[in-house]
């Protein structure tokens, strides 16, 4: 069984950290809480097991590995965990649950919403409008109240700006 100061000690190294990601996979601070503490739950049940996680560095990439796997377990049972803030319509998954690949799905939706969030406002309305939303340029020259060439020259330079971020938070 780990010690107590152990406990304390991964606990005060990690914890602000793994929550922060639990959160950044879920968009909800009350179960981001409840998965890192399973986490540590798991952690205490596993150790005997596997000495490995007194190192260090191995127990925060085991804890890590942990909080995103119980996230992509609830969402494999079907419940709502992933944040859609700043994606328009929130009734509306960007992606089919069917993807084949959860783990994906979840590293590439967080890529996005960082992507989504470093644009201006303007070049993140066109790309939420006419890529996310999938409404016609004319109909999104309509719906943004703008002329048909700013618009489409909105799109040319927030997709451009976002295939360069993109490169950087990969």
């Amino acid at each position: 069984m780990i010690a107590t100061e152990r406990i304390d000690t991964v606990w005060k190294s990690h914890s602000n950290d793994l929550i922060g990601y639990a959160v950044s996979l879920c968009g909800d601070r009350g179960l981001a809480l409840d998965v890192v503490q399973e986490s540590f739950a798991r952690l205490i049940k596993s150790q005997s097991n596997d000495s490995s996680l007194l190192d260090e560095e191995v127990v925060r990439r085991w804890l890590f590995r942990v909080v995103r796997n119980l996230i992509v377990d609830q969402y494999r049972r079907g419940s709502r965990l992933i944040s859609t803030a700043d994606l328009g319509d929130k009734s509306k998954p960007m992606f089919s649950r069917n993807e084949v690949d959860f783990d994906n799905y979840i590293v590439d939706r967080i890529a996005v919403e960082k992507v989504l969030n470093l644009l201006s406002f303007e070049h993140r309305r066109v790309i939420e409008v006419v890529v996310l939303d999938g409404v016609s340029l004319n109909d999104a020259s309509e719906l943004l109240n703008l002329p048909l060439g700013t618009v489409k020259s909105r799109l040319f330079y927030a997709l451009k700006n976002a295939r360069n971020l993109f490169a950087e938070v990969a």
